[in-house]
């Protein structure tokens, strides 16, 4: 009785709602407190002799039990017919004809009346699932193609509406697609690109989630690891570099700008096995305009790559997958398989199920044309590990995996583009071209390394950095990374300078003047010191060249020629080899007193040879008056020789000090020289006058 009651109301709920009308209208106006989610489905390609089924969990939140739950399914009266179709199905399955096809529990088998029995026989009460209070209860619902009603012979999509009904009421779960193949799904070829770019974190999580064969990857070649090339298997993988920091090509187009996206090529890969970068690189602009097309081109982009989200995407997808645009070639999109797998439901079996079911449409509205399924940044991965909706399309019988790489040799229909288009998202002029001057003086500094090439992109890192296409729509965020990188960018170029230094006195002809250079960078650089003189006074008579190690300062020496004395005003710049400026000039006064220097040098060249010559008297005068033996008093007896027995003469072998040496004149006597020797005089006694001549005579 209650169901027949149930299905009363069903019929009047559906006899008021407008024609078509199904499932959602018998929804409670208020959310009540039994609700249900499909946990599992399957399978997603249906074939005949299979059974579909839906784990569905019902969740009773009351602290009462919720009696008479039935779950049901429910399917479209026919095929949807193309993508729109379903579309429109999955966003208001209620306006889609429905008929019921099973439900849980089951309906208990008639009774069979035996009209000749003496009691009436009554039919068994149907009976719903009970939930107890704050409880749960996991059932399964299946289906057989026959149960569906699906046609022999013949393929096609069909809807399938999940629903509870608990008593009078009806709570809808889940709307999903089927795809039958009672006959051939056309062919449908496919070429997949996942965009590998971000936070590390990020590129890992979309390089695991695409690990599928055939799928083609775009990544930061600057970001990869050789962990990673081994963890991911990128060697065997089609991969497809992006500039460093993915940066906005189309604000870059549109400000003609030569620096930015040159360096952010240029930034070497962060493997040493090779493999990332081995192919021409692509571009993802904002915006599919002529300026960005032509741009990413001229710079040497194998392809643009018009992405779902980009401006102007339905313009060019009009012609087809492979479009030129002057010479330039354009991929686009299929809007509806990438957007799909993009952001359709992640985590849920309703991702897998529509992914393919939208392919199946595609495969018949693609006529034989390959077709590009690319998620943007955006792609909302769900659970970790591989996509499972990419995984469930890549392995549908009628989708074949092409490279992308084949797709961009492929001959494309002529297209013609608007010249700009969503300028008013584009980053100021203003600040590329600051960004572009910035990267053009730290290349100028880095010619004075060793190595200019990677000192230029340590450097210059956070410049290309500055522009990230993923921030076009966070311009204050944006601006604020372009403020760091010109921060960034000072910071590196006063790396090198001269310190400063005072007044200077040069009190010679000539002489050296040094200057003091600091390198607080983490390189080793070499450059020239040129000082010069505002005076012709003062002459600069070399430009050395010095190599300042990293993190430490060197004392350089300049030497100079004084021409007249005076205060003469220098400067000094450190140079590159080519003569450009790598430093702010250093202005300081020299105070040139060449004459005091001869003056002075005089001076003490005399008084050296005073002090000589005054050396050389003092060590004669000692000289002569160590030689000189004081007189002593005769012996009161002459010496006999009786006392000498042994026949000696009394005399020891050396001559006693009390006794005059044999050739030394006595006093009173004359010298060999004719003069003669005073007897010695007392201490403090004045020394006698010299003999007259006229006296001796």
């Amino acid at each position: 009785m209650r169901r027949t009651l149930a299905a009363t109301a069903l019929v009047a709920a559906m006899t008021l709602a407008p024609a078509g009308a199904g499932w959602s209208v018998l929804a409670a106006e208020e959310d009540g407190p039994v609700s249900a989610t499909v946990e599992g489905f399957g399978p997603e390609v249906l074939s005949p002799g299979q059974s579909l089924s839906a784990a569905v969990t019902i969740t009773n939140a009351a602290t009462t039990p919720a009696t008479d739950i039935w779950v049901e399914m429910w399917v479209t009266t026919g095929p949807l017919s193309s993508a729109d179709a379903l579309g429109d199905f999955l966003d208001n399955p209620h306006e889609t004809s429905l008929r019921e096809a099973v439900q849980v529990p089951e309906q208990p088998e008639p009774v069979e009346v035996d009209e000749e029995a003496d009691e009436e026989v009554e039919p068994e009460e149907p009976e719903g699932a009970s939930i107890v209070g704050r409880g749960s209860l996991s059932v399964s619902v299946s289906a057989t193609d026959a149960d569906l009603g699906l046609p022999a012979d013949a393929w096609g999509v069909y809807g399938l509406v999940i629903q509870l009904r608990a008593g009078d009421t009806i709570i809808p779960v889940d709307a999903l697609p089927v795809t039958w193949t009672d006959a051939e799904v056309p062919e449908l070829e496919l070429a997949v690109l996942a965009q590998a770019t971000g936070s590390d974190a990020r590129m890992e999580a979309v390089l695991g989630a695409s690990a599928i064969e055939g799928v083609a990857v775009a990544l930061d070649p600057s970001l990869v690891t050789n962990a990673l090339v081994f963890d991911q298997d990128l060697l065997e993988r089609e991969v497809l570099p992006v500039p460093a920091g993915t940066p906005d090509v189309t604000s870059l187009a549109h400000a003609a700008d030569e620096q930015i996206l040159a360096q952010a090529l240029a930034t070497p890969p962060g493997t040493t096995l090779g493999g990332v970068d081995r192919n021409a690189w692509i571009a993802t602009p904002a915006a599919i305009d002529a300026l960005s097309v032509g741009y990413a081109a001229a710079n040497g982009a194998a392809a643009s790559i018009a992405l779902a989200t980009a401006d102007g995407h339905a313009e060019a997808a009009e012609g087809g997958t492979v479009r030129s645009v002057d010479g330039a070639t354009v991929l686009v999109a299929d809007a509806t398989l990438s957007s799909t797998l993009e952001s359709y439901r992640p985590g849920t079996p309703a991702a897998r199920a529509v992914l393919v079911a939208y392919s199946a449409l595609a495969a018949d509205a693609a006529d034989g044309e390959p077709l590009l399924v690319a998620p943007g940044t955006l792609w909302q991965l769900g659970v970790g590990g591989v996509s499972q909706p990419l995984e469930a399309l890549v392995d549908a019988p009628w989708t074949t995996v092409v490279p992308v790489a084949d797709l961009m040799g492929a001959d494309g229909e002529a297209l013609e583009l608007e010249g700009t288009r969503a300028t008013e998202q584009d980053l100021p002029a203003a600040d590329i071209e600051q960004l572009g001057d910035a990267i053009d003086s730290l290349r100028t500094l880095a010619t004075t390394t060793d190595r200019p090439d990677a000192a230029l992109a340590d450097w210059a890192d956070p410049v290309v950095r500055a522009v990230p296409q993923a921030m076009r729509d966070l311009p204050t965020a944006r601006g604020e990374l372009v403020s760091e990188a010109l921060t960034a960018t000072d910071e590196t170029l006063a790396g090198v300078r001269i310190a400063e230094s005072s007044d200077l006195n040069l009190l010679a002809n000539e002489g050296d003047i040094p200057v003091t250079i600091v390198n607080e960078l983490d390189w080793p650089v070499t450059v020239t010191v040129d000082l010069r003189s505002l005076s012709p006074s003062l002459n600069v008579q070399d430009r050395p060249v010095v190599t300042i190690p990293a993190q430490q300062e060197l004392v350089a020496p300049v030497t100079v020629e004084a021409v007249s004395s005076g205060n003469v005003g220098v400067t000094v710049i450190l140079r590159t080899s080519t003569g450009v400026a790598v430093s702010d000039a250093q202005s300081f006064d020299v105070r040139i007193r060449a004459d005091w220097g001869t003056a002075a040098t005089a001076v003490f060249s005399v008084l050296l040879v005073l002090l000589l010559i005054a050396g050389l008297i003092r060590t004669v005068r000692r000289g002569r008056k160590d030689t000189r033996t004081s007189p002593q008093p005769a012996p009161a007896t002459a010496p006999s020789s009786l006392d000498e027995p042994d026949g000696s003469d009394g005399s020891d072998d050396e001559p006693r000090p009390d006794e005059p040496q044999p050739d030394e004149p006595q006093p009173g006597e004359d010298s060999e020289d004719g003069s003669v020797r005073e007897a010695d005089a007392p201490a403090g006694t004045p020394p006698p006058s010299p003999r007259r001549a006229d006296a001796d005579e």
